[in-house]
């Protein structure tokens, strides 16, 4: 067994019982909105999560000079939301965050750029070229799979390089570049003075995560550095789940794979993992974590998630 890596992302999900496109995001928008406070009283963030099932975040930030979007949703119609309620306020959107390349958080960007075409879309370098060169198969997936995703998935137009800082809205954004772990790529954005790290999918609550391209370890060393940093931050905001002090959801996201890992690495000693194996690694799991949801339209995604640490495991033992 090998570990599934990016570029192979296509065939995992051949190996996967991917709900398909008639379980995939509806027709018509089920976005919700819920908006908090942060450290400035002037500043206010909305939380846009697509659901009821596979739900995902997108963060709209409203400060008295513009408005910071992070993320785009899965579809054209998720993303309607979003959309109206930009419209119907009086500060321009100053510009577009993109964490990273998973279907699910540029799904709605196409949208977003007809509706705003000035507003700047912010993106790591390796995030952008994959956008241009669908280098992981994202991009084709999500056109294969998520109805009423894209078409197109526009290409930012600004680095956010993590040696340089940027203003929007008149608030200032601090790119933090972690690399490869739950996804190819991964960029968090800190916006200090306000108190929030908005961490992608490097933390996540209340939901069954994605772990299907078998970097585990890395996204573990990604967590436990992230804690060391920013675990005063007041406010994280997950791609998946609801936000909260990072400290909390930070040590609830290494817990998780701390558990996962060691609870698959018991089992496959052997270098075998049977299916009563996975069933009673998967009932454990959910006994410690409950999840209410799940990050993926996949019938079986915790097995995929399951099967892919062990062959990480495995690789690592040899």
């Amino acid at each position: 067994m090998t570990p599934i890596r990016p570029s192979s992302f296509a065939a995992a999900l051949g190996a996967v019982a991917l709900l398909g496109t008639g379980c995939a995001s509806k027709p018509t928008s089920q976005t919700t909105s819920t908006t908090i406070e942060t450290a400035r009283d002037d500043v206010s963030v909305t939380v846009f999560a697509s659901g009821p099932r596979y739900s995902v975040n997108a963060h709209l930030i409203a400060a008295p000079l513009g408005l910071v979007l992070i993320d785009t949703l899965r579809t054209r119609q998720d993303v309607e939301a979003v959309i109206a309620d930009i419209r119907g306020r009086t500060a321009p959107l100053a510009g577009i965050l993109l964490t990273h390349t998973h279907p699910d958080h540029i799904g709605g960007l196409d949208a977003l750029r007809a509706a705003f075409p000035d507003a700047p879309i912010y993106a790591s370098a390796l995030t952008t070229s994959d956008i241009q060169e669908d280098r992981t198969g994202m991009i084709a997936s999500g056109r294969r799979f998520v109805r009423g995703f894209g078409p197109d998935v526009p290409t930012p137009t600004h680095e956010a390089s993590g040696a340089q800082s940027f203003m929007l809205a008149g608030l200032l954004i601090e790119p933090v570049l972690i690399g490869p772990g739950e996804a190819e790529s991964m960029t968090l954005y800190l916006i200090p003075e306000l108190g929030v790290l908005a961490a992608g999918d490097l933390a996540g609550t209340g939901m069954t995560p994605w772990i299907v391209e078998g970097r585990s370890g890395a996204w573990l060393a990604q967590v436990n550095q992230i804690q060391d940093r920013f675990s005063d931050m007041p406010l994280l905001l997950p791609g998946h789940g609801t936000p909260g002090p990072a400290g909390s959801i930070l040590e609830e996201q290494a817990s998780y794979l701390v558990t996962f890992r060691g609870l698959v690495g018991e089992r496959t000693q052997d270098g075998a993992l049977s299916s009563k194996d996975r069933r009673e690694i998967a009932a454990e799991l959910t006994r410690r974590f409950p999840a209410s949801d799940q990050v993926a339209p996949m019938s079986n995604l915790m097995d995929a998630n399951i099967k892919a640490i062990a062959a990480e495991l495995q690789s690592a033992q040899k």
